[in-house]
């Protein structure tokens, strides 16, 4: 087993590990080839599709060739962080992170602490992790319906609004369901949804 970095918090992880032990993310490593792989296949799609497919007159020569450079990965742009946060009636702002933290890392909700900080609208959601009693903490706060978050005290594109991420998090509240959702730029996005119950 090959030691590679988490894709999350850059720790070293076994590239046959399911969850990072130092941040808890779910398949922190994703092999290079296996995204090669991938790319391969979309270019290869694409130049398919663009390929022609008239029939070739024999009379004439042909002077180029169809070029399709295969697909760059895919990133996101920041979600902004100073809008005001939008309504999240009838749950709160700490759930709201509770959740969001508990979805990405595959916690119980119920197993999430938050605590208020100093900062205006900021939150320290919390969980240990049973198999070694490990403290992972995260920073939390909303703009609009963004769930914007980072590991405790680390810098971050994502905290701060610029640069691009793999991915953002959404939220939105139907009447008594609230609906998190990872808004992935390579692959599909995931969403988590809970009720008011799931915080008891």
């Amino acid at each position: 087993m090959a030691m590679k970095t988490c894709r999350e918090c850059g720790h070293n992880v076994s590239s046959s590990a399911k969850q990072c032990p130092s941040c808890g993310v779910s398949d922190p490593y994703v092999s290079p080839y296996k995204r090669l792989f991938y790319l391969a296949i979309f270019g290869g799609i694409v130049w398919i599709s663009f390929a022609d497919t008239k029939p070739s007159d024999s009379s004439k020569a042909s002077t180029s060739a169809e070029f399709s450079s295969p697909a760059a990965p895919k990133v996101k742009r920041a979600a902004p962080v100073n809008k005001a946060p939008a309504d999240t009636k009838p749950f709160t702002v700490s759930q709201i992170c509770r959740a969001t933290i508990a979805g990405m890392f595959g916690r119980e909700v119920n197993t999430m602490k938050a605590v208020k900080t100093d900062t205006a609208g900021v939150y320290t959601v919390s969980y240990r992790r049973p198999a070694d009693n490990q403290r992972f903490s995260f920073d939390c706060k909303l703009s609009d319906d963004y769930v914007i978050w980072r590991e405790s005290g680390q810098y971050s594109n994502r905290w701060n609004g610029t640069g691009d991420v793999d991915f953002n998090v959404a939220f939105t509240v139907d009447g008594s369901t609230l609906k998190i959702s990872e808004l992935h730029a390579d692959y599909n996005d995931m969403s988590y949804q809970y009720t008011l119950k799931s915080f008891e």
